[in-house]
């Protein structure tokens, strides 16, 4: 079976990263091929178009190519040995930087970094699994000059496309949370639920043409939280309010997770002990991986807190 690294090499053998293809007549939106088992989103600005074994990405607007194929690996041992394993052809090749990164319990990823065909290349690759057996690709290349975290994110954004689904609805605005200080979770009161979020990170991510929105929480198993975010009128529309995540791009405090009957309920406070609770919707989606949705917006595993 062909390594993750060498498939990338033989799909991008013919092909030049360095500068931008002429992206005409390519496929856009939301593509569902059978053939590779799963449906993605085709990133705005871009377009795709079907090659041997997969899909090429090409945009008029930024350079690099993404590629997004299948292979029939069935566990995340196997994703983690193809990650870490060098792949080489000729003067081409390919291997890991850094350390590999669970992106959600089905899901791994690393820096990819060599030269293509000569030409010095920087990238980003997923690997994850399918519901129903084997696994998909994602690889996003760019000459070392023009590599920043931006590639990063599209590769990121493509991934959760595929794990959210294809027509996820954008939410309609929440009404705000109304801020008190009564039932203020406190360091170590986790709630009944807490398990489930302590020492985990939870995100979510979404992008369109020119715009970003990404949201990091960080849930430490003594009950404090810090998060971020890189667009605040959003969280209105989360409904965890200003006051609770404290500041403009993000805040700490303490959480607790509680089940009442049949809703659950994520509660926020910060360190002047104001404190928002959050409905937060539970739902496995269709690749088996556990999801949050926090009034609309979906969160999903992310690996572990940074708690440090």
């Amino acid at each position: 079976m062909t390594t993750f690294l060498k498939k990338q090499i033989i799909l991008l053998a013919t092909l030049c990263i360095s500068f931008s293809l002429n992206a005409q007549n390519g496929l856009t939106g939301t593509i569902n091929d059978p053939q590779l088992g799963f449906s993605f989103n085709v990133p705005d600005g871009w377009q795709a178009f079907q090659i041997e074994g997969g899909y090429m990405m090409a945009s008029n607007n930024e350079k690099g190519l993404i590629l997004v194929s299948s292979d029939n690996y069935n566990s995340l041992e196997e994703l983690q040995r193809e990650l870490e394993t060098e792949s080489s052809y000729g003067n081409t090749f390919l291997k890991k930087e850094g350390m590999i990164t669970a992106l959600s319990k089905t899901a791994l990823s690393a820096r990819i970094n060599g030269q293509l065909e000569g030409t010095p290349c920087n990238g980003y690759g997923i690997m994850f699994l399918k519901p129903g057996g084997g696994n998909g690709n994602i690889f996003v290349g760019v000459e070392p000059q023009s590599y920043n975290n931006h590639y990063q994110q599209l590769a990121e954004n493509l991934y959760f496309s595929i794990n959210t689904g294809s027509n996820t609805p954008t939410p309609n605005p929440s009404p705000k949370t109304t801020m008190n200080t009564q039932n203020a979770p406190k360091p170590g009161d986790l709630g009944n639920k807490g398990d489930m979020l302590a020492g985990y990170k939870l995100v979510y991510i979404t992008s369109s043409y020119g715009s970003r929105e990404k949201i990091v929480f960080n849930f430490c198993a003594n009950g404090f939280f810090h998060m971020n975010e890189n667009n605040m009128s959003s969280f209105d529309e989360v409904g965890i309010g200003s006051a609770a995540i404290g500041g403009n791009s993000g805040g700490a405090g303490y959480w607790k997770f509680e089940q009442k009957g049949e809703q659950y309920i994520l509660t926020l406070s910060n360190q002047s002990g104001q404190s928002a609770p959050v409905p937060v919707q539970l739902f496995v989606d269709e690749y088996g991986d556990q999801r949050f949705k926090i009034n609309g917006k979906a969160f999903g595993y992310y690996g572990a807190a940074n708690c440090n």
